[in-house]
């Protein structure tokens, strides 16, 4: 349909074909689809003899100057404007991305580790194979011990609590749960068997933890 719609312009005729050639020619290189070596590097081989022979036989075309000059034209400023918008929207992703980055982790797996680590280690390797993203577990991140109260709050999507009967009693993991709120990430709480959560327990929770240990968390 093409050569029929432009057979009277052979300017642009003329690009069209070395753009599809060399477009093709691209995706051949890049995607090396024969499964013989010997057959990929025959086809890019072809399709370089075939550029090569549409470029010799344009000198048998009857070009008009000032036709293709306005053709010439017309697609130069069409690509300058492809360029320029390309150009403002990479430095927009940038300035995006530099006033607000991207999360390290897209779980934070907080839990008591005597009544929870087996069960976190099996939700680790459950999620894995579901998602993609990075899964935050203490036994695994310890280069990252030292931020965990940080990584809850701004470093993660989401922070799944493991509740358990000595989560809440556990000061670190307390924390862990009010920065992810402070930073208004987003608390999963997944609730275990037997884990005694009263009005009257988290009433007390205040005074479960002395000043010093209050104080390490400030």
């Amino acid at each position: 349909m093409t050569p029929v719609i432009l057979a009277s312009l052979n300017e642009l005729l003329f690009l069209l074909w070395i753009v599809t050639l060399t477009s093709y020619a691209t995706l051949q290189a890049r995607l090396w689809p024969w499964k013989s070596q010997m057959a990929n590097i025959l086809d890019s081989g072809l399709t370089g003899c075939l550029i090569a022979v549409v470029v010799l036989g344009c000198i048998l075309l009857d070009f008009n100057v000032a036709r293709g000059t306005v053709v010439i034209q017309i697609l130069s400023m069409m690509a300058f404007v492809l360029l320029s918008t390309a150009f403002v929207a990479v430095v927009l992703l940038v300035l995006y991305r530099a006033y607000k980055p991207s999360k390290t982790y897209g779980i934070f797996l907080s839990h008591h580790k005597l009544g929870a680590a087996v069960l976190c280690r099996w939700f680790k390797m459950l999620l894995t194979g579901i998602i993609k993203d990075h899964i935050f577990l203490d036994s695994d991140d310890v280069n990252k011990l030292d931020a965990i109260i940080e990584v809850c709050a701004w470093d993660c999507e989401n922070v799944v609590v493991i509740m358990t009967s000595e989560t809440l009693k556990r000061m670190w993991c307390a924390a862990e749960i009010a920065s992810a709120h402070a930073g208004e990430g987003n608390v999963v709480l997944v609730s275990c068997d037997g884990n005694g959560f009263t009005e009257e327990l988290i009433e007390m929770l205040p005074d479960l933890w002395s000043d010093e240990q209050q104080a390490t968390l400030a």
